[in-house]
């Protein structure tokens, strides 16, 4: 009798998945939306129930079982969500909202150790993990199969990803930040090439007055004094 009361959802879903295998998920990295679910389950992130839609929407988009659908399927078919979403009569602010989910999801994925789009050159595996912390991996990612090493980036190669997206309807203003993140990253890791202009102004600095060396801090003292005062000769 008390099983026929029983609904198949969320909550039989959950006591299944209550065994010896997800202890390994919370060690393994997530390789399908069901790993990352799983491990979810047992620490539920920031938006936990909006992120469960969003995979539950992903397996209609994809039309597979979670537990077969790779997270490299995902990202691979993030291009043509809109697409779909739109085709299906999403109001725009649902279709803005997915495709944000979606990109967290798979963020928090890489926190968790997937590696996106399969392996990186090594040169720039290094690079890639503080990308992930900065929020702009998905352009390392591309720069990544594009160019062998970062010190051949071109400014020229994060424009023409700068126009891929916003061509995909991506918000400029998000995408250019994205893009600066990444520059700051490059620049922290030593980077050689040659930098956008706007990099090459957050590098500016400033010394305090008193820690000038003795002499070139009693010139500027009195040049101050004199441009000060209220009259001076020559001035």
């Amino acid at each position: 009798m008390k099983n026929t009361l029983l609904q198949v959802g969320t909550a039989i879903a959950k006591e299944v998945r209550v065994s010896s295998t997800n202890d390994t998920s919370k060690e393994l990295p997530p390789k399908t939306l069901d790993d990352l679910l799983r491990i979810w389950e047992a620490a539920p992130p920031s938006h936990y129930p909006m992120l469960r839609r969003t995979c539950s929407l992903l397996g209609d988009f994809i039309g597979k079982p979670l537990e077969e659908i790779l997270l490299a399927d995902v990202q691979g078919g993030k291009p043509r969500l809109r697409t779909y979403l739109e085709g299906r009569r999403f109001k725009p602010n649902s279709v803005r909202s997915y495709i944000n989910y979606t990109r967290i999801l798979l963020k928090n994925a890489a926190e968790l150790g997937w590696q996106p789009s399969g392996d990186l050159p090594t040169a720039w595996r290094g690079i890639h993990a503080i990308a992930v912390e900065q929020d702009c991996w998905e352009l390392v990612e591309h720069l990544a199969h594009l160019r062998g090493v970062p010190d051949e980036v071109l400014s020229e190669d994060v424009d023409e990803w700068i126009r891929l997206q916003t061509q995909g309807r991506r918000c400029y203003e998000l995408t250019k930040a994205e893009s600066h993140r990444f520059w700051r990253v490059l620049r922290d890791c030593g980077y050689s090439g040659q930098f956008p202009s706007h990099t090459l102004r957050a590098k500016s600095c400033a010394l305090p007055l008193e820690q000038f060396p003795q002499d070139l801090k009693l010139e500027v003292e009195g040049i101050l004094r004199w441009k000060a005062a209220p009259c001076a000769v020559g001035r």
